[in-house]
């Protein structure tokens, strides 16, 4: 999952990141330009009077207008993070746009393989007044059984009373889960 889903999306936002670099650059170029010229206007006026703030428009618009320096605070509030973000993963939202990606794959993960795994323990541990290694079928899931499994685990014919081979049941799961593991479904 690492290769394929997380460092996709870390390279697909490094690339989107490069892809903005020279527009980022640009607009705060433009908001620099502003700010200096809001910086100069602090000595304007008299040592008693303060510049009218339509005289510090008039010197940023005369650099530049005042749609341009919208649009450039607009790009980069939204390419940079804010000043309080703790950890800017920019990366982890692409993540979460590759949810499709990943949606078979969780469905996999409750497999009836996964939950029989989970489930062998007590299966194993279960004490029953049936001949040694034989236990009643209810504690088993049949959907796991398959193919060849299935003469060993419930008999040929099938035991009348419904029993079924815990030893062989054990082995069913244990290799339905490597073969899960080994083509990654788990």
């Amino acid at each position: 999952m690492a290769t394929e889903v997380v460092n996709k999306a870390q390279n697909a936002s490094n690339k989107e990141t490069v892809r903005k670099h020279p527009k980022l650059a640009k607009s705060s170029a433009r908001l620099a330009v502003a700010a200096e010229a809001l910086f100069e206007s602090d000595g304007w006026g008299g040592p008693y009077s303060e510049p009218r703030v339509a005289e510090v428009w008039e010197a940023i618009e005369a650099v530049i207008s005042r749609a341009e320096l919208r649009a450039a605070l607009v790009l980069v509030n939204d390419s940079v993070p804010s000043a309080d973000a703790a950890d800017p993963d920019d990366w982890r939202s692409e993540l979460v746009g590759r949810y499709a990606t990943v949606s078979g794959f969780l469905k996999v993960l409750a497999t009836p393989v996964l939950e029989a795994m989970k489930a062998l323990p007590g299966v194993l541990a279960h004490r029953s007044r049936l001949p040694a290694p034989l236990i009643p079928g209810r504690l088993v899931d049949a959907g796991v059984v398959n193919g060849p499994w299935k003469r060993l685990v419930f008999g040929y014919p099938a035991r009348e009373d419904g029993s079924v081979n815990r030893h062989a049941y054990a082995f069913c799961v244990l290799e339905r889960f490597w073969r899960a593991l080994k083509r990654r479904e788990i």
